[in-house]
């Protein structure tokens, strides 16, 4: 008779050691699985959305002098931060040694529902409005409301404010172009500071990089996107030549955003970040912190027409 034989503890052991290897191996695959999956979603998501807030910023920039008289139409160097009433009235940018700053005016810069609207005022008095700016970007057709109004003469010489009554047109203003303002002061509350600060910036953020912050007038500034790493405004002649200062606004055409903007939160491994193209006329960036390597960054080169300085 045959003896049965069993099993020891010893082998028991060992079976469900390698049976827990096994499985640990198997757990990380999927959850590395799992998580790459995760992080590409996350990042897919995260670049849409920057796309999303840099399209609103793109459209912001291009009402660039909207409403602004002519007097004020003029530009020397516009290399020098804030806006003066002289030399760089509506628009001006200039470096704090990291980032560039960027100034201007427009009619169409604040988030009132009236903003951007604008018209001519016909022989009888009335206005007949129009829609451009803020007004444009949400399809929506302005209709002449009892408020005040910044007017301009054809040739766009400034010849005050006014408040306007459809009750109660004034034909004085006739043959006049009108400009929304409300209950603000021109041309103060339509300055626009474009800028960059690390104020509440968001903990995925690597180090280093900025907020790029949107401030109309005496306006609390509020974030456009967040993880910048880098922001470079230059002006675009109308040959087409890039550059940081510019002194004839008749032969000013555009004005170039270049930008480095965080997609996602820090990576297991490393990659080598882009750079801007060699005719993009930004400065090409130094990544000296090496730990950026583990970070997926998105270039921006967008010019930017001024389609309302002529």
């Amino acid at each position: 008779m045959k003896n049965k034989k069993g099993f020891t503890i010893i082998e028991l052991l060992v079976v469900m050691a390698i049976s827990m290897i096994l499985a640990g191996a198997m757990y990380s695959f999927y959850t590395t699985i799992v998580s790459e999956n995760l992080t590409r979603s996350i990042t897919a998501k995260k670049q849409q959305d920057i796309y999303i807030y840099l399209n609103q910023f793109i459209k912001d920039l291009s009402t660039i002098g909207f409403g602004v008289d002519i007097d004020k139409l003029k530009i020397s160097g516009g290399n020098t931060c804030p806006l003066d009433s002289i030399n760089n009235p509506f628009l001006t940018r200039c470096s704090d040694g990291s980032n560039d700053k960027l100034y201007f005016i427009s009619l169409a810069s604040r988030s009132e529902s009236n903003s951007g609207c604008w018209g001519f005022v016909g022989n009888d008095g009335n206005i007949k409005m129009s829609d451009i700016g803020v007004s444009n970007f949400l399809s929506k057709q302005c209709t002449p409301v009892k408020d005040n109004y910044l007017f301009l003469s054809i040739s766009k010489a400034n010849k005050g404010i006014f408040l306007y009554d459809p009750a109660s047109p004034d034909t004085t203003k006739a043959n006049s172009y009108v400009f929304y303002i409300g209950n603000k002061t021109y041309p103060d509350d339509f300055i626009v500071q474009y800028y960059t600060d690390t104020n509440n910036l968001p903990s995925e953020c690597a180090s280093g990089t900025y907020n790029l912050e949107r401030k109309v007038g005496n306006d609390v500034a509020s974030p456009i996107v967040s993880c910048v790493l880098n922001f470079q405004v230059r002006y675009v002649d109308l040959n087409g030549n890039i550059s940081t200062s510019i002194t004839d606004i008749n032969n000013l055409n555009a004005i170039k955003i270049c930008m480095i903007l965080q997609v996602g939160g820090r990576q297991r491994t490393q990659e080598t970040p882009p750079n801007y193209s060699s005719n993009s006329g930004c400065g090409s960036f130094n990544f000296s912190n090496y730990d950026w390597r583990y970070y997926r960054w998105a270039v921006v080169e967008q010019t930017i027409p001024l389609l309302n300085i002529r």
